[in-house]
């Protein structure tokens, strides 16, 4: 499934689903003009330059933690499928962890 249809997928969702989509993919896709969404070369391409340079929004939040933390610093690549997984999303963590089938072990806390 490529970035368009993942988006599509979660913007028809149903109300009640736990349907996530990486914050990669919404960003690209909410970036293009509104009728351009429709287009799948451009919303794969829009998602690939992303990807390639970690251009990932600021938020308007702050980190109380570190509030000098760049926005990019939040989002870490999965080392399962490659995409971007925003560490500050308990959803976006939890559909990345690797699954049984994956030889890919979770760091064991300290």
């Amino acid at each position: 499934m490529d970035a368009f249809d993942r988006f599509w997928q979660w913007a028809n969702k149903p109300l009640d689903s736990g349907l996530t989509l990486p914050a990669d993919i919404h960003h690209a896709v909410t970036s293009l003009a509104p009728e351009a969404r429709y287009d799948r070369a451009k919303v794969n391409e829009a998602v690939r330059k992303i990807r390639e340079t970690r251009d990932i929004p600021r938020h308007t939040g702050r980190d109380i933690d570190d509030p000098d933390r760049v926005e990019v610093d939040h989002f870490e690549l999965c080392p399962v499928c490659g995409q971007l997984c925003d560490m500050r999303d308990l959803g976006q963590v939890m559909e990345h962890l690797p699954g049984p089938e994956s030889d890919i072990e979770p760091a064991q806390p300290n």
